[in-house]
């Protein structure tokens, strides 16, 4: 029962996310959207921030599940990125909130941790110094929460194209192609 609570208590906070900024929703919006009781919300979540940062994690073990069934890396990056069709309302409202700065922060830990469970573990032991891995999952992982904010709300955007210049971006290829004129 706890896990569904919590699904639905999610659910609802989402739904009133697609319609109404974040800073306008109340825990009281919330537990009457679900029908339960504050002491039950306060039961399963602290505040509404832990209702995302909950959501985020059980969003990222769906999302790396999803992509690890992939065929290419590119394809993979466009379930990632279906993210924006399927809630970019959600994120706009998160992104233009008075609480912005921890919901990247979240978006950012979120898509850290997602890179972290692709990688399996003894490439990383084998090939990589742990501060080399930080850097790079750092990297990869602003890159894409740049992505997601710089596109998140437009309409005429390319979800396939964009998948495919992050698998270009990610192979190296841009980058290797502009130090190519350089001594």
């Amino acid at each position: 029962m706890s896990a569904n609570t919590k699904n639905l208590i999610v659910t609802a906070f989402f739904n009133l996310a697609k319609v109404k900024p974040l800073d306008k929703i109340t825990i009281k919006d919330v537990v009457e959207a679900c029908g339960i009781t504050r002491q039950t919300f306060y039961y399963h979540f602290q505040d509404i921030l832990d209702v995302i940062e909950w959501s985020m994690k059980q969003y990222g073990q769906q999302l790396t599940e999803r992509t690890l069934k992939a065929k290419t890396t590119q394809e993979a990056f466009r379930i990632m990125l279906s993210i924006l069709e399927d809630q970019s309302a959600v994120i706009a409202h998160l992104i233009q909130s008075r609480k912005q700065e921890q919901v990247e922060q979240l978006l950012l830990a979120s898509i850290k941790g997602y890179f972290e469970a692709l990688i399996p573990k003894r490439v990383v032991r084998s090939t990589w110094a742990l501060d080399e891995l930080e850097t790079m999952l750092n990297f990869y992982s602003y890159a894409v929460i740049g992505v997601l904010l710089e596109n998140t709300g437009r309409k005429d955007i390319d979800l396939d194209r964009l998948a495919g210049q992050l698998d270009r971006l990610a192979r190296g290829e841009y980058f290797t192609r502009m130090l190519e004129g350089l001594p």
